[in-house]
């Protein structure tokens, strides 16, 4: 399916097709494999990319209110968050050739301090 700037090979690529990894956007974040943990000065959320896309991924894209940034490794660490309050965060995997890939929204409550 793709191959790394870096020499890395996805497990799917082959050299019989011509599919061309700038029509192809990599798959959104599964919901279902992001955590969420909460300290009294931040919010750590981390996730599993798609494993056979991983080594397509140059960086996750990353929506918080109306911000918007970009993180290399599959977590990203807030510290501006209201207690007890419900938050939505987007995550956008981005591929070495610069395609966005599916967009992954997720919601998480965070606690009072000391809970």
């Amino acid at each position: 399916r793709c191959a790394s700037v870096a020499g890395n090979v996805g497990p799917n690529i082959t050299y019989l097709t011509n599919l061309n990894d700038d029509t192809v956007p990599l798959s959104p974040i599964n919901v279902t494999a992001i955590t969420f943990e909460q300290t009294n000065e931040s919010v750590v959320i981390s996730w599993m990319p798609d494993e056979q896309e991983a080594p397509c991924i140059a960086f996750y894209e990353i929506e918080y209110f109306e911000q918007t940034f970009k993180v290399t490794e599959p977590k990203t660490i807030i510290t501006e968050f209201d207690l007890c309050t419900t938050h939505q965060i987007s995550i956008i995997p981005v591929s070495e050739n610069g395609t966005r890939g599916g967009r992954t929204e997720y919601e998480f409550t965070t606690n009072g301090v000391g809970e």
